[in-house]
């Protein structure tokens, strides 16, 4: 066995045991720190930790971006590697004089108001599928939670009484998600049609597949994809656009960044701040219209 593949495996089995990191980071970290060493290969015969000099790095980040990678994408692979680095060689890393890429100005999709109302009061034909997707775009919208989320709930973490759910976020954090009161009567049908299938999955999951197993965050996407495709025009459709439009909205409509925050189970409000951007952007537009002296045409 290659002597980096032994070092990655080791250093992945300990962020795993310390960190509790997800399935889908280890495996993201994986594949970051395999492309780097493949690189490095045609450079070094069997390069291993101790082999790596800032140069290579700074080389590599200079291959991914003639080779058109996102900004976003090689920002992630230098923080991937920072972090390996720092903890396989601590003090004497590498890839601490690497800087990271200045970050493209990005504004997410998010839908309207006045379209988020007509998608959710839309009527499906009736079939037990179409019902669960209405239920499914509705709690994405009204709490804000990720599609990773949504295919963790179980029935029994939906508390009809007082409106919440219990969400498993990022790094196995846990919190409540509020859900309004339009929501209740749809997800209450909902759940009493469920409780009734003969599922597969002994875990109880809320939302099923079509399988009859738990819902995966593919099938979400679909799912989102189909229905937001009429008033979105963006590369990616996923259940994303709905968190964005979610924290869109309540910010245009005054709630405080801090209270949004935590409603996203966000770690730090530097992250919920890209929403007070297009909160901003559509004051400006209000401004426009509406001052008398914005400078607008009759």
């Amino acid at each position: 066995m290659k002597k980096y593949i032994t070092e990655i495996d080791g250093y992945l089995r300990q962020l795993s045991i310390s960190k509790g990191s997800s399935v889908k980071t280890i495996n993201a970290y994986r594949t970051d720190l395999t492309l780097f060493f493949e690189y490095l290969q045609s450079i070094i015969e069997d390069p291993g930790v101790e082999d790596v000099k800032t140069e290579h790095l700074r080389n590599y980040v200079k291959k991914l971006m003639k080779e058109n990678y996102r900004k976003t994408t090689v920002s992630r692979k230098i923080s991937a590697l920072k972090n390996y680095f720092r903890a396989k060689l601590k003090d004497k890393s590498p890839a601490d004089r690497v800087n990271p890429l200045k970050k493209d100005q990005y504004l997410p999709s998010f839908v309207s108001e006045k379209d988020m109302e007509s998608l959710i009061s839309k009527k499906a034909p009736s079939s037990p599928d179409n019902f669960r997707d209405e239920v499914i775009i509705d709690l994405l919208y009204s709490t804000g939670i990720r599609s990773e989320e949504l295919v963790k709930i179980d029935i029994e973490d939906v508390d009809l009484t007082e409106r919440e759910i219990r969400v498993l976020g990022k790094r196995q954090k846990t919190r409540i998600a509020p859900f309004p009161e339009a929501l209740l009567q749809k997800l209450t049908l909902y759940i009493s049609q469920r409780k009734k299938i003969d599922s597969k999955d002994s875990s109880q999951a809320l939302f099923l597949g079509k399988r009859g197993r738990r819902i995966n965050t593919r099938e979400v996407r679909r799912i989102v994809h189909r229905a937001i495709s009429p008033f979105v025009k963006a590369d990616r459709m996923g259940a994303h656009v709905l968190r964005h439009s979610f924290a869109t909205h309540l910010l245009d409509n005054g709630a405080d960044l801090r209270f949004v925050q935590e409603l996203l189970g966000h770690a730090s409000p530097t992250t919920t701040q890209i929403y007070t951007h297009v909160s901003l952007k559509r004051l400006k537009q209000v401004y426009k219209r509406a001052h008398p002296r914005s400078g607008k045409k009759d």
